[in-house]
């Protein structure tokens, strides 16, 4: 089945599994469609990679199905190499090490501040 072969009745049934998994009766309640079109659909997407059957009256859709209603899942950024973990955590890193950063700098400061009042006091003014 080809893109241009999907007609509305498929659609509705996509833009519902992108909510998550149903059953043919919740399909049916959230799109008015009628048993034998939710039915045709169902088997007519599940042919062509959009969904699928995880049991006995239960559909999700798949990724590609997901890719035609233009629903990415949160599954779609996920790991990417690992590049999104990293991320959050290194901006959680930044979020509890900047104040202790600041907080030692301070100290930092007040350290070189007193080191350079010994040297002054310190120093032979003839060097």
């Amino acid at each position: 089945m080809s893109e241009a072969e999907l007609d509305s009745r498929d659609r509705e049934v996509l833009e519902t599994l992108a909510e998550g998994r149903a059953n043919p009766m919740l399909i049916r309640e959230q799109t008015d469609l009628d048993k034998g079109d939710v039915n045709t659909a169902l088997v007519r997407l599940g042919r062509g990679g959009y969904v699928e059957q995880i049991t006995r009256g239960l559909y999700e859709i798949t990724p590609k199905g997901r890719a035609e209603v233009g629903k990415p899942s949160s599954e779609d950024f996920d790991d990417r190499d690992g590049n999104l973990d990293t991320a959050v955590m290194l901006i959680e890193d930044a979020q509890t090490t900047t104040p202790l950063v600041e907080e030692r700098a301070g100290e930092i400061e007040k350290a070189r501040d007193e080191l350079n009042a010994w040297l002054d006091k310190h120093s032979d003014p003839h060097e």
